[in-house]
């Protein structure tokens, strides 16, 4: 599995195991989100991740999309400098908390 989940009340916590959040990835993320919560705290932790493509920001999207857009924040944490990067260059700094 390329992601691990660990759940409360308030929150979900997803860990991102594969080093590319990429197009592969989406099916598995679309299934993974319909068995969690909607209106919580998601925390994405992108710790392994060294690449991520526009496949990936889309399934940031669909998350943020998911889960009520501005209603409750969502935070990616544990960027790379690179994963930071393109998550500036699409101006994601103004939907998510990264850090």
């Amino acid at each position: 599995m390329n992601f691990t989940v660990s759940q409360s009340v308030n929150h979900v916590n997803i860990s991102i195991c594969s080093d590319k959040f990429i197009d592969h990835l989406a099916f598995e993320f679309k299934k993974l989100l319909l068995r969690l919560p909607k209106q919580v705290e998601y925390i994405l932790d992108f710790s392994k991740v060294k690449y991520m493509n526009s496949s990936g920001l889309g399934m940031l999207l669909v998350l943020r999309e998911y889960n009520g857009a501005d209603e409750i924040p969502i935070k990616l944490v544990n960027c790379r400098n690179s994963i930071r990067s393109e998550l500036d260059r699409a101006c994601f700094h103004r939907l998510f908390t990264i850090t």
